[in-house]
């Protein structure tokens, strides 16, 4: 008797165009120094989860960036724009508190996309797995995607 394996996968965490992190123009995303992963070119300003899994870092230092881990153990940052530390708080707000467990689609950050826009910051969004040495990417869905129903990356 053969069982089919679970597909490792994640769904796209946004409305967009999912490319891969070499094409980000920022050294430590495109030369993988944080892990390796995918990003989005958003056309809304809505993230959410792209599986189930527990929030590991929401505080108010990092409006702009949340920690992740998902039901198999694979650790993720989502990062927001390029050199947005510094942006206004009300240009982001999070919909979840660290310890959460969310699901696939479920919101936890939006932001302001025109705001990016009119200050001219990088309209992308990032999403590594930080611990790629236990669990790494084995393929990448580079196309325009619609958040949670399009795959966007699996791993093994």
């Amino acid at each position: 008797m053969f069982f089919k394996k679970k597909q490792k996968a994640l769904v796209a965490f946004m409305d967009g165009e999912s490319i891969t992190l070499e094409r980000v123009p920022d050294d430590v995303f495109s030369q993988k120094m944080m892990g390796d992963g995918i990003a989005i070119k958003p056309t809304t300003g809505m993230v959410v989860a792209p599986c189930d899994g527990r929030i590991t870092l929401a505080n108010d230092e990092s409006k702009h960036a949340i920690g992740f881990i998902n039901d198999d153990g694979v650790e993720m940052l989502i990062h927001i724009g390029l050199d947005t530390y510094a942006c206004e708080s009300s240009v982001f707000q999070r919909h979840v508190k660290t310890q959460d467990h969310v699901y696939a689609g479920d919101p936890l950050i939006s932001f302001d996309l025109d705001y990016f826009k009119e200050n001219q910051l990088q309209e992308i969004v990032m999403l590594v797995i930080v611990d790629d040495n236990k669990h790494r990417v084995s393929k990448y869905h580079t196309k325009v995607v619609k958040a949670n129903q399009d795959i966007i990356l699996e791993y093994k």
